[in-house]
Formats: structure tokens, sequence, C-alpha cells
């Protein structure tokens, strides 16, 4: 049995929303472990908002003028990003489903959270089940 996960979400909660969008985002992104907390400005964060607030699929190369990060750097936080189904695309990226963040967070729960809760009941069935 390999005691490495198949997949692995964090998941923490903060204070209600406030008025101000990037405290919003980051918080967004803490409450979804996609960001540590004291984190400043990571890359992850420079991303997904430039990827949040475009009105059309974005591609690397638009995201490096934006962002100022290199090519590699913006692949590897986008693969997270589509890990969590919160970003689809190809060259080009935009929200899950190019809906709102609304949407692309309810894909996450459905087919990434729902998956890991399953698994973890499937557990406690199993141990339920002892002689």
């Amino acid at each position: 049995m390999s005691e490495r996960p198949i997949s692995q979400v964090i998941i923490r909660k903060y204070e209600p929303p406030t008025e101000d969008f990037d405290d919003n985002l980051k918080r967004f992104m803490l409450s979804l472990g996609l960001m540590r907390v004291g984190d400043k400005n990571p890359p992850i964060f420079q991303i997904f908002k430039e990827i949040v607030v475009s009105k059309h699929p974005i591609s690397v190369k638009k995201l490096g003028q934006q962002t100022k990060l290199s090519d590699s750097a913006i692949r590897y936080h986008i693969q997270k990003l589509k890990f969590l189904r919160l970003v689809d695309g190809r060259g080009s990226y935009s929200l899950s489903e190019q809906g709102d963040l609304l949407t692309s967070f309810k894909i996450f729960r459905r087919f990434v959270l729902e998956e890991i809760l399953e698994r973890i009941e499937e557990y406690a069935t199993k141990l339920n089940d002892r002689p």
C-alpha cells in the first residue's frame, strides 16, 4: 500500500468576505490551500488573478507579460489550478467551463472535494465492518 496521496487538498475557514477584491481572492486561495499563510504576492496568486479578471481565455505569453513570470513558472502553477479544476484550457486559460469563479468552485467541490470525501467514507465503512 502506498503512503503517497492520489490527491491532496488543504481547506481553511477565514472571516467573511470584505469589499476588497484582492483580499477576497487571497482568502479564497488560502482557503483552498493554493497559498500559504504569510505569502505576500506569490506567483500562483498573480496568475490566478489575471485569469479571474480576464474576459477571455488568456495565453501563457500574455500571462508572462502581465505578471513578469517565466513561461515555465506559469505552466507549473496552471497545472495546480487545472488539477483542482478551477482552470481549463491548453495554451490559453480561463476559469472552468469558461464560467465565473463560483462555477469553477462548484466544479472543484463536485469533482475534487467530493471524490476525496467519498474515499474517506470508504475507509470509515471498511473500518466499521471490522471483525
